[in-house]
């Protein structure tokens, strides 16, 4: 059919073109096919707004640390698409991934199966073709019609909540709540982060409607300690049987809540998985090297501050500048933007305004990227001083040769196109 990695690929992103078709029909059908490769394996299915990635990350780098074969799917990815299916922090291998694409595309022609729904499937049969035991699921989107939403899990959790792909998850909080929540499953315990009241009365209900035992994250007790000197922060998170105190390459309020909900979760299913306090502070400690985390505030220079962020979204453009402050008290900082072209791009721009010296503008290469003209015309009508650089890379260049701190943010996809 194809022959190398790349032509397999062309082919498996050519089907991005169809748009995102919610449902579990196809799914079903192309797992069903496979001998139902997910129910060979018990997982942590993890929704949500922000956070879900971090949260994943963490309980997958804590599992591998207590000595067991822990998969973990994640998406999207920055450089490589095979950052998404990985055990043990290692990525499918190639010739895995080419074997796997090319059974589910063909299998997936008869029902028009999508681009997330081909590659769900590959990382379900891949991780039971290798025995893991356990896996961490991050949803693509939403939770009730998403393709990972076909699994059983011990436990489900959802990290946040707010507006965002409205064309599919609805315009208010409340819809997103309820799609978020169609991943609490029946006699299933499910983890809640820190939600709007109006969310979380939706998703009490679900789970009350599916006697779902539910756990708060304010059953934990989060709050940082302070920085240390090698830039990593140290947290305290206190839960009903223990004290930690950890030190995590992760930085703020936020990445505090993912801790403590990574932490809860790890507690929580210590009746199947025997973990030490010893494998929770290694495992948070090398989240990065364990799982490939990267561009949660990622600081790649200290001289001059260079920080890398996949902040897409005004909730989580928030998080960013109240982090900034944090680590770097009042420091301004230049910021090499680039946005989606379905995110609400005013409110982010609106948001990072106070802690922007001068906005480098620039337009990743895909085709769902807002124009750099258009992200241009916000910014003039916010008085944000700015320039426009077109090519990411060349953007980025120019922001390291003014020689003052600066941050790359807005996108995924404006951190694939850089090489750094």
């Amino acid at each position: 059919m194809f022959d190398t990695k790349e032509k397999i690929l062309e082919k498996l992103f050519s089907l991005e073109r169809k748009g995102i078709n919610p449902g579990l029909d196809r799914i079903a059908y192309l797992l069903e096919k496979s001998g139902n490769p997910h129910k060979k394996f018990p997982s942590i299915h993890i929704a949500g707004t922000n956070g879900k990635g971090s949260t994943a990350s963490l309980i997958a780098s804590v599992l591998a640390e207590a000595g067991y074969r822990t998969a973990l799917y994640t998406s999207p990815h920055i450089k490589q698409f095979n950052e998404r299916v990985r055990i043990n922090g290692k990525t499918i291998p190639d010739d895995d991934l080419i074997q796997l694409a090319i059974k589910y595309m063909e299998i997936g022609k008869s029902v028009d199966a999508t681009f997330f729904e081909i590659t769900t499937a590959i990382a379900f049969d891949y991780f039971a073709r290798n025995n893991v035991d356990i896996a961490v699921i991050e949803t693509g989107l939403g939770g009730r019609l998403d393709a990972t939403n076909v699994i059983m899990p011990l436990l489900s959790i959802i990290t946040s909540i707010a507006i965002e792909h409205t064309d599919y998850l609805g315009s208010t909080i409340e819809q997103i709540a309820f799609e978020k929540g169609g991943i609490i499953k029946q006699n299933t315990p499910t983890l809640l982060g820190k939600l709007p009241s109006n969310a979380y009365k939706v998703l009490e209900q679900i789970c009350f409607e599916r006697n779902s035992p539910l756990i708060l994250s304010d059953s934990a007790i989060a709050n940082i300690i302070g920085l240390n000197s090698d830039y990593t922060m140290q947290y305290q998170i206190t839960t009903n049987t223990n004290t930690y105190i950890i030190n995590s390459p992760l930085f703020g309020n936020h990445q505090a809540i993912n801790h403590s909900l990574a932490i809860l979760a790890i507690e929580k299913i210590n009746q199947y998985f025997n973990v030490s306090q010893q494998a929770i502070y290694n495992g948070v400690k090398n989240v990065v090297e364990n799982t490939g985390l990267s561009g949660r505030f990622q600081i790649l220079s200290q001289s001059p501050v260079i920080i890398l962020d996949t902040a897409h979204n005004p909730a989580a453009i928030e998080k960013l500048a109240e982090t900034s402050q944090l680590v770097f008290p009042n420091e301004k900082f230049n910021i090499v933007f680039g946005a989606m072209s379905d995110k609400d791009v005013h409110k982010m721009l609106e948001i990072i305004k106070n802690i922007t010296n001068l906005l480098i503008i620039t337009q990743p290469s895909t085709k769902r990227a807002m124009t750099a003209n258009s992200i241009r015309q916000i910014a003039e009508a916010l008085e944000i001083p700015n320039t426009v650089v077109q090519n990411p890379q060349q953007a980025f260049e120019f922001a390291k040769s003014v020689n003052e701190p600066f941050i790359v943010v807005g996108s995924f996809y404006l951190l694939a196109d850089i090489n750094y």
